[in-house]
């Protein structure tokens, strides 16, 4: 008898398992499929955009940002739940997991985990995975739990550990050992913000590994999905070096144009052409990174 019902809700499971499409963020906590399915992710109190409080709304506003970043136009699998008590009217709840080409990554989870929501169990499927989540924020004060979010903003990019393959370089057969390190800042502005497109004022600031030459840039960052492009000024910091008596500043032109692959925990490699003009002179290179979001 106990191992029929063990086949019984294993098949259950397997039938409420499939890939699904999301096409539109409504809510922190609200989403809708290709087939205009709503659904939504369970065992989660969400805070939501239509809140009275201000601090409630901007952390279901993080949400969203993070719900975009991770659930639009990706391969996504949605475990629906397996008790009627925990499903609203018109709305499918169950566990939504992003799928990466070796693994997969639970979105219920994430939300937990950066203090977008409490753990309110009703499906009791992945109950000490929440709970050990949800427990996680809770003592380090994020999100719902204390003020974090508004001392911690999330900027889409933060730090990056490149390597440079420079084109001189690459021409006379000579690769040296080119790292840099940075903090780009994508949205530091935002301009328009479309689901998969993005136009934003960006900067960028860091230094190369072993040679001390700290930058500066400043510019603007179009997105569409992966690809993005920045156009931006450069300076070198200190601003001024000295040529015999007069003083020459050291500033110039730069493009980039990347491509983002997608890795766990808001994590990625970034893959740029990057070009330099000064007057007449350019420098161009590869640069590959790791970066965290």
């Amino acid at each position: 008898m106990l191992r029929h019902l063990v086949a019984f809700f294993l098949t259950l499971t397997i039938l409420s398992a499939q890939e699904i499409s999301i096409a539109e963020i409504i809510d922190a906590n609200l989403f809708r499929t290709e087939d205009s399915t709503l659904i939504s992710m369970v065992d989660l109190e969400v805070p939501s955009i239509k809140d009275e409080d201000s601090s409630r709304i901007y952390i279901a506003e993080k949400a969203i940002k993070l719900a975009k970043i991770n659930l639009l136009q990706k391969n996504i699998r949605f475990e629906a739940t397996y008790k009627n008590s925990c499903n609203g009217n018109d709305i499918r709840q169950g566990h939504l997991f992003r799928i990466y080409p070796l693994s997969e990554q639970s979105i219920n989870r994430l939300y937990l985990e950066k203090g977008y929501a409490v753990y309110v169990p009703c499906d009791t499927s992945y109950m000490n995975i929440y709970r050990e989540a949800g427990i996680s924020s809770m003592k380090s004060n994020r999100g719902v739990w204390g003020q974090y979010m508004q001392s911690n903003p999330d900027m889409f990019n933060r730090f990056r550990f490149s390597f440079l393959l420079v084109e001189e370089y690459i021409k006379r057969n000579a690769f040296p050992p080119l790292f840099g390190i940075n903090y780009r800042w994508s949205d530091l502005i935002s301009i328009v913000d479309r689901d998969a497109f993005h136009l934003n004022a960006s900067a960028e600031t860091g230094t190369l590994v072993y040679v001390f030459l700290p930058y500066f840039n400043i510019g603007s960052e179009i997105r569409y999905e992966n690809f993005y492009g920045r156009f931006h000024y450069d300076g070198i910091i200190p601003f001024y070096f000295l040529n015999g008596y007069n003083p020459e500043s050291f500033d110039f032109w730069g493009f980039d144009i990347g491509f983002i692959i997608d890795l766990k925990n808001n994590r990625g490699i970034e893959i740029e052409f990057n070009s330099k003009r000064k007057d007449n002179f350019f420098l161009n290179f590869i640069s590959i990174s790791f970066a965290t979001y």
